[in-house]
């Protein structure tokens, strides 16, 4: 039996809100971090993420880079259209999306990685590591609730990155906490990159996205824009908007 290679496949995926599908799961996964009646809807999305794949999302606020990487990772269905994945999927999408929030850190870095695959033995494992990586001291102890963004942030990344999924969707976080998290994240993202994992990245860094992305998707107003190798499709990106 030949192996089938990891990806993600969207075929003609339109999304409106709020999207009469939406089960209670994905309703949970949301509940503290999603308005629908403020996010945009995608129109008409074709889109290959395949291996040694590594795709910049760009575009203004509001033209639906995280509805994307939300469809990509599987938490929002699409409306109409088709979405097919294999592999290992992890997401680093901010604002607590995932996170039981009356949880200390440490109960939610044990549930979050079991969620992702891991065997319980498996996620004591990983715990030190996840837990020297955020670094937050002796508040991974206390319960979500009482973090900033930023803490959430650490400790998202630190799960998000632990296991070396096939595919990693991350929006907008890279570079957005303090110097020294910046370099480790930064230092990790290389590693995952050297290891050919697959990732989608949505930023408003440019900068950013030339270091670490080969293939570009400019996004507006829920529709494909350009797609294409990084520097052509930034370089058209900065024409319209510098």
């Amino acid at each position: 039996m030949s192996k089938i290679n990891p990806g993600i496949l969207l075929d003609n995926v339109s999304l409106q809100y709020p999207p009469p599908n939406m089960g209670l799961k994905h309703k949970l996964l949301l509940r503290d971090s999603y308005n629908f009646q403020q996010q945009p809807s995608l129109n008409g999305i074709s889109l290959h993420v395949g291996p040694g794949q590594s795709l910049g999302l760009v575009g203004l606020n509001g033209g639906g880079k995280t509805t994307l990487l939300r469809v990509l990772a599987g938490i929002l269905p699409p409306t109409s259209g088709s979405r097919e994945a294999t592999g290992s999927i992890s997401t680093l999408l901010g604002d607590g999306v995932g996170f039981e929030l009356e949880m200390s850190g440490i109960a939610n870095i044990l549930s979050r990685l079991i969620v992702l695959g891991a065997s319980k033995a498996e996620a004591s494992e990983l715990l030190p590591t996840i837990v020297d990586f955020a670094d937050i001291g002796d508040a991974i102890r206390r319960p979500m609730k009482t973090y900033s963004a930023g803490m959430i942030l650490r400790v998202g990344f630190g799960i998000s990155t632990a296991r070396k999924p096939d595919i990693l969707l991350v929006d907008e976080v890279i570079g957005a906490g303090d110097i020294t998290f910046e370099q480790k994240s930064q230092e990790r993202m290389n590693a995952f990159l050297t290891n050919a994992t697959m990732l989608v990245l949505a930023t408003h860094n440019l900068s950013l996205m030339e270091k670490y992305c080969n293939q570009v998707l400019w996004l507006e107003k829920g529709k494909i824009v350009m797609q294409g190798q990084t520097h052509e499709v930034l370089q058209s990106y900065r024409a319209r908007y510098s």
